[in-house]
């Protein structure tokens, strides 16, 4: 991590480390937690990203675990950045793509996880 903590910080990623604000599993997570990074998705039921089946052609949405995270850590010039809206692409049936080729066509999805999106604010 930088040195330099005149700007609030954002990390995001797949951290392959599962949990929540109210039930931090996994140890990096839970160290993350514990150095000052707050999760980005305050809700009650924060939503699945992993994993799709490898061949992403499941007829199914079978996300089990939450490990695509998006964590900020504010500082003390800019202590006012708060976490905004979450959507999460890739969650839904609807979310899969049509692909074509020469077998034909078929609709699968984007990636084994779904993604993660915060609209981050600036409170006054």
């Amino acid at each position: 991590l930088r040195t330099d903590r005149s700007l609030p910080e954002i990390l995001v990623g797949d951290f392959n480390s599962p949990g929540t604000p109210s039930i931090p599993v996994g140890e990096t997570y839970r160290q993350l937690l514990a150095v000052g990074f707050k999760d980005a998705d305050t809700s009650s039921m924060p939503n699945l990203t992993c994993c799709h089946p490898s061949t992403l052609t499941s007829t199914r949405v079978e996300l089990s675990t939450r490990i695509d995270l998006i964590l900020i850590r504010n500082t003390n010039k800019y202590e006012n950045l708060e976490p905004g809206t979450i959507s999460v692409p890739g969650d839904e049936l609807s979310d899969r793509i049509l692909v074509s080729s020469p077998a034909g066509s078929m609709l699968l999805w984007p990636s084994d996880h779904a993604g993660v999106v915060a609209f981050l604010r600036i409170v006054e």
